[in-house]
């Protein structure tokens, strides 16, 4: 299989290309930081391509020639981190099933990533200064399983849902976020309003 990884670079991008390289499959990671990219890809094999993807032009340039290189692509993973609502992946699906193509979305909860820990970073400052460890612990105190994911459990879902086991599988929407989706607790840590205590009474 040939896949594209925006975001492969670090996090859960990096993982799912760890994954898929692992199994044997062809893999691009897109990227606008070389330095990452060209880590990842020393690691796992994967092609590293810098590219913007806010960049409709340079987005264009860079998949034809990976799917040159490889000769097809058989699955994308658009991973930048961004957070955007919306439900263009439904659409997709809806519109283009007949085609071949199956778009599903996975939803990560709080996932330890190196862009997460810059955000635990600043949230634990403005919080009298707890460490990364101690954000995470507070930022998901309400989700049932009382922790963030790491990347690699998140990748897990990705790279099942490229594989021949989800053949009809498509329009999905897929919270990985350790049952906080049943709780809605993604902005409760941040209500002014609300005062939520470790285990530990801090």
């Amino acid at each position: 299989m040939a896949v594209l990884v925006t975001g492969g670079g670090t996090g859960i991008g990096a993982a799912v290309t760890r994954r898929l390289c692992t199994g044997g499959d062809q893999v691009a990671i897109f990227g606008r930081r070389a330095e990452p990219l060209r880590a990842v890809a020393s690691q796992t094999g994967a092609v590293d391509v810098v590219c913007d993807v806010s960049d409709a032009d340079q987005v264009a340039a860079c998949v034809a020639s990976v799917a040159d290189r490889f000769g097809r692509l058989d699955g994308l993973v658009l991973n930048a981190g961004i957070m955007v609502p919306g439900g263009v992946a439904q659409s997709l699906a809806v519109e283009h099933a007949h085609q071949g193509l199956r778009a599903n979305v996975v939803c990560p909860g709080w996932t330890v990533t190196e862009m997460a820990d810059e955000e635990m970073a600043e949230f634990g400052a403005s919080r009298g200064g707890l460490t990364a460890g101690e954000a995470y612990e507070l930022v998901t105190a309400l989700v049932p399983q009382r922790r963030a994911a790491s990347a690699d459990e998140v990748a897990a879902v990705v790279c099942w849902l490229l594989s021949d086991a989800t053949s009809y599988v498509n329009g999905a929407v897929i919270p990985v976020d350790g049952g906080g989706a049943a709780v809605d607790v993604g902005t409760v840590p941040y209500d002014p309003r609300v005062q939520i205590r470790r285990q530990d009474g801090a």
